[in-house]
């Protein structure tokens, strides 16, 4: 049989009444050994474009539906052929099938139309950020980090996404987040932000925690934008309560060549909440040898570096309000089999939603602070917290073996087993 038909006959079992076939149309699409069938030549391709059309089947148990299968064939094709012919032809199609498309499939759909980079799926892309139902924020994300900054598409792109920036919808900061990204590429000649002063504006006083991400991206547009009012925004967004906020302003005023803006960049090094960050700055801005000799201190090192463990957008997403050190020593850790400093570290969120959240921290092998059943006893000894990420981190390594019996070992191998 022929790939060409063959992919047919796959497609055909995906849309069929027998579950059996179904099944295997899905592991021929997404098979355990070998490569997955792909559209190869563009009759595969009008293929896979002609069944967006075709019915879905009643599933009697749940598995992922034909159209998301058919979205991955077009996102992933075997030629430039099928390709080309998906850019040409699948818009239409994908377009049409919005409106029945769940969650998930919408958020695919949007990363193919995105990289499609057509007038017609821009801006229909375009219209669904627009719409308060249209896609999910984060299927938005997604997308839009889909774009290259080298792309040839940009006057197609972005003519179609600026109407965004004036929703009320989180789309809006998605959309600043690549105009900002674009322009430090110095791949716009205007930044759309330019336009919109008052409301970058309305973003950095804005107080609420659920905004930190819109003042940021505000603040990163303003590193693009001179003038007067810019330049008094930046100067505002240095009060913010945010440090992540306020080291962005710096870092503006340092790309607007303002004055002292780069010794302040330097002054930030030392503030543990950014100071890892801010070092990057100043070392993209060719000022390395400003950095202060007291942030080079190993506890402040690893100190920042867990704050911004912490601070990471799938983490917590603030540094936590209060930090200590716990524990630090020298160790022959198990999972490395070398000698190495270890810091342990408690701190607490003290404006959780549930209340005060402590949890501890280890810095100097994997930078980490486990959670669930892996976290450790913030009330327990430090002792019994170095065996439990010695543990964990084993586990990470591939070893397996029952928890209690590795923490056992862990404990045995690190010198703190009793008796």
């Amino acid at each position: 049989m022929s790939k060409a038909s063959r992919l047919r006959q796959v497609l055909a079992a995906l849309f069929g009444r027998d579950e059996q076939q179904r099944d295997w149309a899905f592991e021929q699409l997404r098979p355990l050994r070998g490569e997955p069938l792909q559209a190869r030549s563009r009759e595969d391709a009008r293929a896979v474009v002609e069944a967006f059309a075709w019915r879905s089947p009643t599933a009697k148990r749940r598995r992922p539906r034909p159209v998301h299968a058919l979205l991955g064939l077009v996102l992933r094709p075997g030629s430039k052929e099928a390709a080309d012919f998906f850019r040409e032809a699948a818009t239409p199609a994908i377009v049409e099938a919005w409106p029945t498309l769940e969650s998930d499939e919408r958020g695919v759909a949007l990363k193919v139309l995105v990289l499609f980079g057509t007038r017609e799926a821009l801006r229909f892309f375009a219209a669904c950020l627009l719409e308060e139902d249209g896609a999910h924020e984060l299927a938005v994300i997604a997308a839009l980090n889909e774009v290259d900054p080298q792309t040839a598409l940009l006057d197609e792109l972005l003519p179609a996404l600026e109407p965004v920036l004036d929703s009320p919808g989180s789309s809006a900061v998605a959309v600043l987040e690549l105009a900002n990204r674009l322009a430090d590429e110095e791949r716009l000649a205007t930044h759309p932000a330019g336009s919109r002063l008052e409301r970058l504006g309305a973003w950095i006083r804005s107080r609420e925690p659920s905004e930190l991400r819109s003042a940021l991206a505000a603040v990163h547009a303003l590193a693009h934008l001179d003038g007067r009012p810019a330049s008094a925004l930046r100067k505002e967004a240095l009060f913010h309560p945010s440090p992540e906020v306020r080291l962005q302003a710096i870092h503006a005023r340092c790309r607007q060549d303002e004055p002292g803006a780069e010794l302040e960049l330097a002054r930030a090094v030392l503030d543990p909440r950014v100071s890892k960050r801010a070092r990057e700055l100043l070392e993209m801005l060719g000022k390395s040898h400003l950095v202060p000799a007291a942030a080079s201190d190993p506890e402040f090192l690893a100190r920042s570096e867990l704050m911004a463990w912490l601070a990471h957008p799938m983490e917590f997403g603030r540094p936590p309000q209060r930090m200590e050190l716990w524990d630090r020593r020298l160790l022959r850790w198990p999972p490395t089999e070398d000698e190495r400093e270890l810091f342990l570290y408690r701190y607490t969120y003290v404006d959780a939603p549930g209340g005060p959240e402590t949890g501890v921290g280890l810095v100097g092998s994997i930078t980490v602070s486990l959670s669930g059943d892996a976290r450790p006893d913030p009330e327990g000894s430090p002792e019994e917290a170095l065996a439990v990420h010695c543990a964990w981190e084993l586990q990470q390594a591939g070893l397996r073996a029952e928890r209690q019996a590795l923490l056992a070992s862990c404990r045995r191998q690190l010198g703190f087993a009793k008796g």
